[in-house]
């Protein structure tokens, strides 16, 4: 029925049971409209629609929330690569890329969400997203995906949000990773990376989540001096140190400093200090905390998730 639409830009078709029928639009002799958005998120499809192969216009796609179980076919690579801002196939099946390269081909890329789907392997599809030099927000969460970061990961100077919560990635994060300069909402939790966090040198962050990991570094004392930071999550790693070196944060503006097993969102700075390897005499913590966990065993609060 938009097949003769020859002007239509943006169709919004999110959150319907739809059947993409790819064989009759093949089968016609007509012209499709050039997109700039197209929205079929929600849509009960089982597969990369194939009438995108020749969009050379598009501006955003949302393909998320959907049944795709394929990989991601290797004509995608010729599409809009020098329009697409914004690529959603979050929560979905997909397993990989049918031919892998070594970079992504949206130069002007800024959001890629890629959460929630079964892309085990890290290689080849993080250091082909190095390449991705305008990328602003990287969704990777929820994948199952092994490896090692790369040393390209901590290049991406334009990101504000990186997202690799709940994978099985191990080793350390590269060096490069200093380099983060927009950096403000970063989450590495529940996943195996180990050693020291080579902390950002910008002070830009909100949310910091290394939780469920299993770094060995000293305890960053200089968190205390980012203004705009409102959730710091360390627990359950190997995080240690004086005690005393914690004394710059209880004047923070910190929603929640957390390092033990619980996850919280409080609207008052709350610190979690629990199942860490912090020593020497406890600080005289006093002004506007309200929450304050020092054990050494886990504790379970009832409080929405920060998430």
């Amino acid at each position: 029925m938009f097949l003769k639409l020859g002007n239509l830009t943006e169709l919004h078709l999110t959150a319907n049971e739809l059947t993409v029928l790819d064989d009759r639009v093949d089968n016609q002799n007509v012209t499709l409209p050039k997109f700039n958005l197209q929205g079929l998120r929600s849509c009960s499809l089982i597969q990369i629609p194939t009438f995108l192969e020749n969009q050379n216009e598009l501006v955003v796609l949302e393909l998320g929330q959907n049944n795709i179980q394929s990989q991601m076919p290797k004509w995608m690579w010729s599409m809009s690569r020098e329009s697409l801002k914004v690529l959603n196939l979050s929560q979905n099946e997909l397993t990989g890329v049918e031919e892998p390269r070594d970079a992504l081909p949206w130069v002007n890329l800024y959001v890629l969400d890629l959460s929630d789907n079964r892309l085990r392997e890290s290689v080849p599809i993080l250091p082909a997203i190095c390449k991705l030099s305008s990328l602003v927000a990287l969704q990777l969460l929820s994948n199952q995906m092994s490896g090692v970061l790369p040393q390209c990961i901590g290049n991406l100077s334009y990101l504000d949000i990186m997202n690799f919560r709940q994978n099985l990635l191990h080793g350390t994060v590269p060096d490069s990773f200093r380099n983060g300069s927009k950096l403000r909402f970063l989450d590495f939790s529940q996943n195996q990376l180990d050693g020291r966090v080579p902390w950002p040198i910008e002070r830009f962050w909100r949310f910091i989540d290394l939780s469920d990991n299993q770094f060995t570094d000293g305890f960053p004392s200089w968190i205390g001096t980012l203004p705009l930071l409102r959730l710091l999550i360390l627990r359950s790693n190997h995080f240690h140190g004086k005690w005393k070196s914690l004394k710059p944060i209880l004047s923070s503006q910190l929603y929640e400093l957390s390092i033990s097993p619980t996850i919280t969102f409080q609207v008052f700075p709350s610190i979690n200090l629990s199942n860490n390897r912090f020593e020497g005499k406890k600080p005289n913590l006093d002004g506007n905390l309200k929450g304050l966990n020092l054990s050494t065993f886990p504790t379970t609060r009832l409080a929405p998730s920060h998430h």
